[in-house]
């Protein structure tokens, strides 16, 4: 049974989401350089807020709210991305230099590729971030954990779950592990 929220919950929502949408959206764009991207970013903000309406309590303001979600969720697919292409060409170069024939490298790269983004799109959002905070950013675990504010053990958690999920998805690809 699915529950109705109250009309003027609805109605201060669709304020708030007019109000502001088209402005976040050029923000988050600036940030990762896709309008596509940007919107599905706002969306998850506006998903978010609307999810944790009963609980949300604004602080500064409304606006400076919305706007530092969408910062903070654009840096964090910015960094997934890099993680992504760092992940790729350092395999790529691990792929390729190996004595393979050259149609055999192609495809063992394509394959990896291909692997790779299936491993990371199946972490957890959660895992996915803090691997990227660690991993690309250089961040201790204190540091992750004031970041999200989580404690350092699920930092740790979160950490170890997806090494083991990229190295169950990867083991076939046994020189990329050295990246783990």
């Amino acid at each position: 049974m699915s529950e109705v929220a109250p009309r003027s919950d609805v109605v201060l929502f669709e304020t708030i989401f007019r109000t502001y949408y088209d402005a976040l959206v050029a923000l988050a764009i600036w940030y990762v350089g896709s309008t596509e991207s940007a919107e599905e970013i706002v969306d998850d903000v506006f998903l978010a807020l609307w999810e944790q309406r009963e609980r949300w309590v604004v602080r500064d303001s409304v606006r400076a709210y919305l706007f530092g979600a969408t910062r903070n969720r654009a840096l964090n697919a910015v960094r997934d991305r890099r993680t992504r292409g760092r992940l790729l060409r350092q395999a790529r170069s691990e792929v390729v230099a190996r004595p393979l024939p050259e149609a055999d490298a192609v495809i063992r790269t394509r394959d990896l590729d291909s692997a790779i983004d299936r491993a990371l799109a199946e972490l957890p959002p959660r895992a996915l971030t803090v691997l990227t905070l660690h991993r690309q950013a250089g961040l201790s675990f204190a540091e992750i954990a004031d970041l999200l504010g989580i404690s350092s053990r699920t930092v740790e958690t979160h950490l170890a779950r997806a090494v083991r999920a990229l190295r169950r998805r990867l083991g076939s690809f046994l020189s990329v592990m050295t990246l783990i």
